[in-house]
């Protein structure tokens, strides 16, 4: 039977892992980004924007004083974006190494207007294409940034009935609905381990059944655009790989939050992972996998993860 730690954490920072545990693994667990899957850079940004509006010095090496205008011109225009209400849970870059922190739904935006942002100091060109772009990716980054505020109702407004029956519900109120589903579907994208112990976020394109007041996308990201919210986590998982010893689960916001412990071989082997999980206005869910004895690759071919 497969072990299953609800409640295990991992920051990327250490790699112990951190606070309450019910049931201790053997081995600790860090999460694991790829270059080319779910990892973004400031100087990944950076280099984009500076080829879409044709400076040349994107092709080679800027100078140290061109980084730092880039990396400044960066951090404003988020700064800008943020105070225009878009909030993408960006974190202030100081190096061209460091993280972008925004979802990948909106990197494209970001790297759009970036590039007409830092045009007239570079002496770029704005295509119209690239205007294009940048307004479609403004869309994208308002739909995930904006939060919705309640609606101020006076005190002298009839409740009405409302579901209140005194049997079953309760509420006069209808509760914000929060819910996603989302599925693979005969995968086949094998996700690379490129160290044991390392848990790595999965290959493969996601279909969205359902998605209401979360974000979610293609890739398998479910991000929290709204207030805090505590979640019930049920999934299963089918996949393969050559390891007595693998996990599949959730990592919140680079965290481990939520995997179980099965073998994996080359025959299909289904893993059911549950639990609850709170997400703070920001923080997002990726579906992670692990080999905490090797570093063979595995791959998760179907899969069903419903949130409520």
């Amino acid at each position: 039977m497969p072990a299953m730690y609800p409640l295990a954490a991992a920051s990327l920072a250490s790699p112990g892992l951190m606070g309450a545990v019910a049931v201790a693994p053997a081995t600790p667990i860090t999460v694991v980004q790829t270059s080319c899957f779910g990892l973004t850079t400031a100087g990944d940004v950076i280099e984009r924007a500076l080829k879409a509006i044709l400076v040349e010095g994107a092709d080679s090496a800027l100078e140290a004083d061109e980084y730092a205008d880039s990396l400044d011109a960066l951090n404003d225009y988020m700064a800008m974006t943020e105070a225009n209400g878009i909030c993408l849970g960006y974190t202030r870059v100081c190096n061209i190494a460091d993280t972008v922190t925004v979802p990948d739904s909106v990197i494209s935006g970001i790297v759009a207007n970036l590039a007409i942002y830092m045009a007239p100091d570079f002496s770029g060109v704005v295509s119209a294409g690239l205007a294009k772009r940048a307004k479609e990716g403004m869309r994208a980054m308002r739909r995930v940034g904006r939060k919705n505020t309640a609606t101020q109702l006076p005190s002298t407004l009839p409740s009405g009935a409302g579901n209140y029956d005194n049997v079953t519900l309760w509420s006069n109120y209808y509760e914000k609905s929060v819910a996603a589903t989302y599925t693979l579907s005969g995968n086949r994208l094998v996700t690379s381990i490129s160290a044991s112990s390392a848990a790595v976020k999965v290959q493969g394109h996601w279909s969205i059944e359902q998605n209401t007041n979360l974000h979610a996308d293609i890739s398998g990201r479910i991000t929290n655009t709204g207030d805090k919210v505590t979640l019930t986590l049920n999934a299963s998982f089918t996949g393969t790989g050559s390891t007595s010893s693998g996990i599949v689960g959730f990592a919140k916001s680079n965290v481990i939050s939520i995997y179980t412990e099965s073998a994996f071989t080359s025959s299909p082997v289904t893993v059911l992972v549950s639990g609850t999980v709170t997400l703070d206005t920001g923080e997002y869910l990726d579906v992670v996998v692990a080999d905490l004895v090797s570093t063979n690759d595995m791959a998760i071919t179907d899969a069903r993860v419903r949130l409520t």
